[in-house]
């Protein structure tokens, strides 16, 4: 794929984190799993600590996900920074997820990353990092409910 300038490159990062956003709220498990290169590593909250593409490119897994919200799935992207050098993009910032799920209302802020990799097919979701603080009162226990200040 030919280099553009940064700016185009920035609107077209954007673009392609959007879709996989986009794909987790209209609960597509193939769109989202389009959205990722072929070597993609996952951190996120449920286990185990570390998700290699060959587990993500099944979308039963995602599906399953879904299957226990029992509305909409509201995923809103707060203030992200995205820095592009070269063939590399990453975007880092605070994203919200609410809605309904089994186990009852979800909402919660927390810390997200994600490193793109520019490919023929565009840019594509090489690594992505989510988190939530934890107490740091010996309990361990994650802090789901901080809100940005």
């Amino acid at each position: 794929m030919p280099k553009s300038d940064q700016s185009n490159d920035r609107d077209a990062v954007l673009a392609s984190f959007a879709a996989y956003v986009n794909a987790i709220r209209s609960k597509d498990a193939t769109a989202a799993i389009h959205c990722f290169d072929g070597e993609a590593v996952t951190f996120d909250f449920a286990p185990p600590l570390e998700n290699r593409f060959d587990a993500l490119k099944d979308p039963k897994g995602l599906e399953e996900w879904f299957k226990t919200w029992t509305g909409p799935i509201q995923t809103d992207v707060g203030d992200t920074t995205v820095t592009v050098s070269g063939d590399l993009a990453v975007l880092h910032g605070l994203q919200r997820l609410h809605g309904s799920n089994t186990d009852g209302d979800v909402d919660m802020w927390y810390r997200a990353t994600v490193v793109m990799a520019r490919k023929n097919t565009g840019w594509r979701i090489t690594h992505i990092h989510n988190s939530v603080p934890m107490a740091m009162d010996g309990s361990g226990k994650a802090l789901t409910d901080l809100k940005p200040e």
